[in-house]
């Protein structure tokens, strides 16, 4: 199975211990390939180093998760061009997902949750990840 995981996933489970999608991260990784592209890894490192993130976890801590994420994870070259998501910022994570030949989208994110029926590949929340896999 390949996987793309939205930012605010990758996030939430590095910062929150034993949070629903701290579970889904550690599934994910022991179940499928996770994907990501250099669009999609620059917005992971614009937000995990803000400071608001300092009360969870320090920035050094954070940026050793992200290394590691990159390690495990697969790198995906952008062949596709998507336009379709309400906000154009999550237009990356659809065209991760079609590059990449992605199963899955895990997002907590509503303009791409909408999408869910329109491509190959299912966009779905990480409760019901970790519900169906």
């Amino acid at each position: 199975m390949r996987i793309v995981l939205d930012t605010n996933v990758i996030i939430s489970a590095f910062l929150i211990f034993n949070s629903k999608a701290q579970q889904a991260y550690i599934k994910a990784l022991k179940n499928a390939q996770i994907l990501y592209s250099i669009d999609t890894l620059n917005e992971l490192f614009n937000v995990i180093k803000r400071e608001k993130f300092n009360k969870y976890l320090p920035l050094k801590d954070r940026i050793k998760l992200l290394i590691q994420f990159i390690d495990i994870s697969e790198e995906i070259q952008i062949t596709a061009k998507i336009e379709e998501c309400r906000d154009i910022k999550d237009n990356k994570i659809l065209e991760l997902a079609e590059s990449g030949n992605a199963d899955l989208i895990i997002t907590g994110d509503k303009d791409l949750l909408v999408l869910n029926a329109k491509y190959r590949f299912s966009i779905i929340t990480f409760d019901e990840f970790l519900e169906r896999y």
